[in-house]
């Protein structure tokens, strides 16, 4: 089974989130992280790829009132969803 862990701040998902993906990858599920600039060789996205986490940079503003932004955001997730999800 897949967890997907979206988050708009990538430290916040080994600052704030890691107890609860500790948790996921203890119940044996394959956990999934999304955040903005989670690029490939970054040194998050290494340290997230060395907890057995596996790293997707997704089109994500951390603030803003932008709605073509947020739109972006929603489809971005959407086909990301669809892409780790059942097959």
């Amino acid at each position: 089974m897949k967890f997907l862990v979206v988050a708009s701040f990538a430290e916040s998902l080994i600052g704030f989130r890691r107890p609860l993906i500790t948790a996921l990858q203890n119940r044996g599920l394959q956990v999934h992280v999304a955040a903005p600039e989670l690029i490939p060789g970054s040194a998050i996205r290494l340290q997230l790829e060395a907890q057995g986490l596996v790293a997707h940079s997704i089109s994500m503003q951390r603030v803003g009132t932008n709605p073509l932004a947020d739109f972006r955001a929603l489809v971005s997730l959407i086909l990301l969803m669809r892409k780790i999800g059942p097959r």
